[in-house]
């Protein structure tokens, strides 16, 4: 059997040679760097964030089958450039469910209770409880889920025991998850006091978060965005914040990383702010990393794929639709 050959993109993975022993079996692994180096002849590709377009795809000649989306957005990935090659793409929908809704998690519940607020009222000489701010209890408080699929269904889960009611929107047929109530999206920012957003990125919804959308939002509620920084519009968030209209925002994600030192969000208020991390634990890495090498090889040799899901294209795959 001819051995697969499988570009991966410099950083897209970690320990490159411990996954070369994984699939010396079958594949070799070249590391190149896009833009810089020349795209190597390869059968797959593997990337991170690296910008895959027209120009990536046909650096390989024709030789590529398939890409390998290192991650759950593929919004850095031209499908319908792909599309038109005949090249497959995969993606990693289930390799940090748990620790992205986590993080969710835990901004809501940060920013709700005010602890950056209350961090820096102790360092600066101990202020009052009055001088924090005031929460209203989370029993009483109604959480707006919006994308309700893998990581949405998963905050669900973990947060529906900690308040009053807890709604979800998504314009996909997916099931409600269990101890919430689907609404539109409208109707669910007009009685949520925090909204916790899980949508993919693309044309429909680049900056849906913008002022107007902002503005259907109780004066004084939260906003976490754990997704893709494109859905909000950075300058109408800051204008939400520094007006009050929002008492606070939990953000791991923005339009342009790493955040410039000239981004407006660096001096918004009561913004709690962590760098594209919200995936990470001891073992989402590694597993990301393995789960995505053994997909594509999976894929160049006919068999169904053991962890993804191929968004693109014929052969069968493990999952018939990304939620």
């Amino acid at each position: 059997m001819s051995r697969y050959r499988v570009a991966v993109a410099r950083g897209s993975v970690l320990d490159l040679d411990s996954l070369r022993q994984l699939a010396s079996a079958e594949a070799d692994l070249i590391e190149f760097e896009p833009g810089r180096d020349p795209s190597p002849r390869a059968d797959a590709l593997v990337v991170a964030l690296q910008k895959v377009d027209a120009a990536l795809l046909d650096s390989f000649e024709g030789h590529l089958k398939v890409v390998g989306r290192a991650g759950i957005g593929l919004d850095s990935v031209d499908l319908i450039a792909a599309r038109a090659r005949d090249i497959r793409v995969i993606n990693e929908p289930d390799y940090a469910t748990e620790e992205v809704a986590s993080h969710a998690l835990a901004m809501l519940l940060a920013v709700h209770r005010r602890l950056p607020q209350g961090d820096a009222a102790v360092r600066a000489g101990w202020a009052s409880a009055a001088n924090v701010g005031m929460a209203t209890p989370m029993s009483e408080a109604t959480l707006g889920v919006v994308g309700a699929g893998r990581i949405g269904g998963q905050l669900v889960r973990m947060a529906a025991p900690l308040f009053g009611e807890v709604l979800v929107s998504d314009p996909a047929d997916v099931a409600t998850p269990e101890g919430a109530t689907s609404t539109d999206l409208p109707d669910l920012l007009r009685r949520s006091q925090l909204v916790s957003l899980h949508m993919p990125l693309n044309a429909s919804t680049r900056h849906l978060f913008d002022s107007r959308t902002l503005a259907l939002m109780p004066r004084g509620s939260i906003l976490v965005n754990v997704s893709r920084g494109g859905l909000i519009d950075e300058a109408a968030l800051h204008s939400a914040l520094a007006s009050g209209a929002l008492a606070g925002a939990g953000l791991d994600v923005f339009e342009q990383e790493p955040l410039p030192d000239s981004s407006p969000l660096r001096s918004a208020p009561n913004l709690l702010m962590s760098p594209h991390v919200a995936w990470s634990s001891s073992r989402s890495g590694r597993r990301l990393a393995e789960w995505i090498i053994q997909d594509v090889v999976a894929y160049l040799s006919g068999a169904r794929l053991p962890h993804g899901q191929l968004v693109i294209g014929s052969q069968s795959s493990r999952r018939e639709s990304q939620t």
